[in-house]
C-alpha cells in the first residue's frame, strides 16, 4: 500500500518522544474505543452467538495496518496489497474469506468488516471487527457442515468486497450476498451491527486531531517494544520454545535481533 497515491493520502507517523502521561492518556482512550466497540455489538446484534457467547474482536490500527488495540491479527496489508477499487471516506469492506485476509478468521460464518478512518482527507487508521453469523448457507442450517472437506462445501465466500461505497449501501452486492443465506434479516442486522461498532470510535476525532494520534502510533510501538524485550530478556531464557513473527521462525537466542525487525502485533511463542 503506498504511502501516497493520486486517490489516498495517507498520514506519516513520526518519530518522536511523548511524555508518560499523555501517552497513558491516549493509550488508555484507545482501549476504550476497542471496548466500546465489543459494547455496541454486544448490543445491537441479534444473533445469540454474537450477543450472549461474545464470538466477535475488534481491532483498531496505524494507517499502516499494524494493530494499536485488537484482539485478532493484522490482516490490512496483505488484502491491500491486492486491492484495486480505492479507499475513500464512507467506505466499508466485508469479507468472510479465511484465505484473503491471513485466516484472521476461522470458517465462513465469521464475516469481517473493515472501515477506514479519514482525518481531513487523510487516512490514519482503520477500525476492523468480526461477528459469527447465524448462518451462510450451504447445505445445514447454521452453515458448520461437519462433513465438508473444502471450504467450499461451508456456504457462501465472500470476497473482500464494498457493501457501502462513500456512504452509500451497495444494495446490489448486499442482495446478492443475503440471498444466500437462510435468514438475510438477521444476516443484515448483525452485518450493520459490526459496522456501527467500527464507527463508534473514530479515534482522530476524540484527540488533537490527525496530529497527536499518529505521533503516538509511533511512542505506543516503542513502549510495547521495549516490554516485550524486557519480558524475554528476563522470563523467556528459562522457557524453551520457538518465536514466530512474520517471515520468521527462529529460538530464543536470537530474540534480541529478531525483536529490531518484527512489530509486537506479529509476534507469538510456541512452546
Amino acid at each position: 500500500m503506498a504511502t501516497e497515491t493520486q486517490e489516498l493520502r495517507i498520514a506519516e507517523i513520526p518519530d518522536i518522544d511523548v511524555d508518560p502521561i499523555t501517552l497513558d492518556i491516549i493509550e488508555g482512550a484507545l482501549k476504550n474505543a476497542r471496548f466500546e466497540m465489543d459494547a455496541v455489538l454486544f448490543r445491537s446484534a441479534m444473533s445469540p452467538v454474537i450477543r450472549e457467547q461474545h464470538d466477535e474482536f475488534p481491532m483498531i490500527t496505524d494507517p499502516r495496518g499494524r494493530m494499536v488495540v485488537g484482539q485478532f491479527g493484522a490482516y490490512i496489508n496483505e488484502m491491500m496489497e491486492v486491492w484495486d477499487r480505492g479507499i475513500y471516506p464512507g467506505d466499508v469492506i466485508l469479507t468472510s474469506d479465511p484465505f484473503k485476509c491471513s485466516a484472521s478468521i476461522s470458517h465462513t460464518n465469521d464475516w469481517l468488516v473493515l472501515v477506514p478512518i479519514f482525518f481531513e482527507d487523510e487516512l490514519v487508521g482503520w477500525a476492523s471487527q468480526f461477528g459469527h453469523m447465524m448462518d451462510a448457507g450451504g447445505p445445514l442450517p447454521g452453515a458448520l457442515p461437519t462433513g465438508a472437506k473444502t471450504i467450499f462445501g461451508e456456504g457462501i465466500i465472500i470476497p473482500p468486497i464494498k457493501v457501502v461505497e462513500r456512504g452509500v449501501v451497495q444494495e446490489d452486492v448486499l442482495g446478492l450476498i443475503l440471498n444466500n443465506v437462510r435468514i438475510p434479516e438477521m444476516n443484515r442486522a448483525d452485518l450493520f451491527a459490526i459496522i456501527a461498532g467500527c464507527r463508534a470510535q473514530v479515534p482522530g476525532r476524540d484527540v488533537d486531531g490527525r496530529g497527536t494520534f499518529c505521533k503516538l502510533h509511533g511512542a505506543i510501538e516503542r513502549r510495547r517494544r521495549r516490554l516485550i524485550r524486557c519480558h524475554f530478556e528476563s522470563d523467556c531464557r528459562a522457557a524453551p520454545g520457538v518465536l514466530i513473527g512474520h517471515g520468521f521462525a527462529g529460538a530464543f537466542d536470537s530474540h534480541a535481533e529478531v525483536l529490531s525487525q518484527i512489530h509486537p502485533a506479529d509476534l507469538r511463542i510456541v512452546a
